[in-house]
């Protein structure tokens, strides 16, 4: 893994992964490390945990709409987000896999953040991903 931290767009994988969206904008490229990550196939893999996160803020942006919490270097113009909806059927992918996050200390991506004495700052971020999304009808 090269540059990361806490946040779940702070990783060199992640902002490839938004300059991407910024290239297709659409709800089937947003989707894509959802429902994979939710269906089980990459559970244990650090680069789709965090494919999966970068994409589950994308997600709580577009739910509730709140500008501040827009990742800072995304490279994606809120009002082109804008163009993007989040189905119920995605959304509930979205809380099972956080879910899984939250209660899951064995993947890849939790070491990681161990080794650094990060990883209830880490697990504290995740939280707040999913309380955006929850407080969204």
């Amino acid at each position: 893994m090269g540059t990361w931290g806490i946040k779940h767009t702070e990783n060199d994988l992640a902002s490839d992964w938004l300059i991407g969206l910024e290239k297709t904008l659409t709800v089937s490229y947003l989707s894509e490390p959802i429902m994979s990550f939710s269906s089980n196939k990459n559970v244990d893999n650090s680069d789709a945990i965090q494919l999966f996160l970068a994409a589950s803020e994308i997600i709580a942006y577009l739910l509730d709409r709140d500008e501040s919490k827009l990742p800072t270097f995304s490279y994606i113009d809120e009002d082109e987000l804008d163009e993007l909806t989040v189905s119920e059927e995605l959304k509930q992918s979205t809380l099972k896999g956080l879910d899984y996050i939250l209660t899951d200390t064995t993947n890849e991506l939790y070491h990681l953040y161990s080794q650094e004495n990060a990883a209830s700052l880490w697990l504290e971020e995740v939280n707040k991903t999913k309380q955006r999304i929850t407080s969204t009808n």
